[in-house]
């Protein structure tokens, strides 16, 4: 996301370093150039190391800024988020973001839409949110894209739109985001938004699982297990399940602990199926509850704590399940949603851009 700023600021650095007489440079910073008072506030800030460097380095963006410079704005507003040079206040920070964002610059504009989602110095605004998102979308970055995917997937700030959500997915995805890849293969998976698509859901899946999306690696070893998008194979399914399953998924765990109770794609074990169906059911998953609460009432699982199979099996009658909640492959097989959750990045992890650049 900091790609395009970042060259920004080490060729305007490099001009810096070059330049013939540094007198020069504060002479006409002096005289009311915005870019170089901007470039002159980038040395102090860069070399900085004491209070005193950081607040002429502040009079120096302040004064860029106040003519239009966008970066100077960035500046500022990111020293007022992390209290650089001034006081922290994020409230200040929101406003030379927004005043930035508003000269069209793309990283103020995501984060403005950021600062609006997460009701960092403004109140929290979620139709804001995505109008900045999509603003800075249209200007191709790649978190916002997915941002704004997510929000249309929820139905946050606008209504429901499965089409608008895939269709930015898909732009994010293109420009290599992962967590975007994943949820696109998801949409192609269950048909939401587009034509339903195995071959393309399984094709999507392979990066996100193979890099630890603990979703991806689920949902590729249901595809395996049921041969869609892919030749049927229910050791590969096994192995995607553990995969996923020892990062805590708990649709995965479940799903292993019936693989071990049959035998399917490994060795037969009732006691990992026991293990993995207790890990489970310690999340929440009402399926693996009730299985539990079906396998306790044998012997060989006596040394486990009835009582907190009892809880398990109360759980699980009480949200409605009864017979089909039992050790069965399709109970087992479930999907991992989307990944909704917008991305938490700070605003200040953008001007690191600055900080980047100090010794």
């Amino acid at each position: 996301m900091l790609k395009n700023f970042i060259c920004a600021v080490l060729f305007i650095l490099l001009l810096v370093w070059y330049s013939d007489n540094k007198i020069d440079l504060l002479a006409r910073a002096e005289s009311g150039n915005a870019d170089d008072q901007y470039k002159l506030a980038l040395i102090l800030y860069e070399n900085g190391g004491s209070s005193k460097d950081y607040q002429e380095a502040f009079e120096w963006f302040q004064k860029s800024a106040e003519q239009g410079y966008a970066m100077a704005m960035n500046a500022l507003a990111v020293m007022s988020y992390y209290g650089d040079g001034t006081p922290k206040d994020l409230q200040e920070a929101f406003l030379w973001f927004k005043k930035s964002a508003e000269h069209g610059d793309v990283e103020a504009q995501h984060a403005v839409a950021i600062m609006y989602y997460q009701g960092e110095g403004v109140t929290k605004n979620n139709q804001e949110a995505l109008t900045w998102y999509k603003k800075a979308a249209e200007q191709g970055d790649a978190e916002a894209q997915y941002n704004l995917a997510s929000m249309n997937y929820m139905g946050e700030g606008t209504r429901r739109d499965y089409q608008e959500a895939f269709k930015w997915y898909q732009q994010s995805a293109r420009q290599g985001l992962v967590m975007a890849k994943y949820n696109l293969a998801v949409m192609y998976h269950l048909g939401e938004g587009t034509l339903q698509n195995y071959q393309k859901a399984f094709k999507l899946y392979q990066e996100p699982a193979r890099l630890g999306n603990a979703g991806a690696q689920q949902n590729l070893a249901v595809m395996y297990a049921k041969g869609h998008g892919t030749a049927e194979n229910v050791e590969k399914a096994f192995n995607w399940h553990k995969k996923s399953a020892e990062k805590g998924n708990s649709e995965a765990q479940h799903a292993l602990a019936v693989l071990y109770y049959k035998g399917k794609g490994v060795k037969q074990d009732y006691q990992k199926a026991f293990k993995w169906l207790n890990k489970s059911a310690e999340q929440g998953n009402i399926g693996a509850q009730y299985a539990l609460s079906i396998m306790s009432k044998d012997e060989q699982y006596t040394r486990y704590n009835k009582e907190e199979n009892k809880s398990s099996y109360n759980n699980a009658t009480e949200s409605g399940e009864s017979e089909k909640l039992m050790l069965r492959d399709d109970t087992a097989e479930k999907l991992t949603p989307p990944d909704l959750s917008i991305t938490k990045k700070r605003v200040g992890e953008m001007v690191k851009k600055v900080q980047k650049n100090k010794k």
